[in-house]
């Protein structure tokens, strides 16, 4: 069983050397998807799920959310299905996998 089935956002965030918004945001999605495995998330999911990282998170990324997942979907990191749902490509999954198994 690989080692990331029992990581928490916290525990990812910090496997990942996440020290900014953007870097929690994509653990938070990568939790949602990979460890819960659900297929995308909303914007209000994802900031519930950075929330769940209390050392992680910065009161300034509930008002800048928005802002932060639109850069990460103009960079490719995720995807961006429908309004204010967010999901992660598959090389960016499988990216994911292997680091967090390390």
């Amino acid at each position: 069983m690989p080692a990331e089935v029992a990581m928490s956002t916290s525990d990812i965030a910090t496997k990942l050397g996440g020290k900014t918004g953007p870097d929690l945001a994509i653990a938070a999605v990568a939790h949602l998807i990979i460890i819960k495995g659900m297929k995308s998330c909303s914007q209000k999911e994802i900031l519930g799920e950075m929330r769940n990282a209390p050392a992680h998170f910065s009161k300034s990324y509930a008002s800048n959310i928005a802002k932060i997942l639109q850069t990460l979907a103009k960079r490719s990191e995720l995807t961006n299905p429908a309004a204010s749902t967010y999901s992660l490509p598959a090389a960016k999954i499988a990216d994911l996998r292997t680091r967090l198994d390390q």
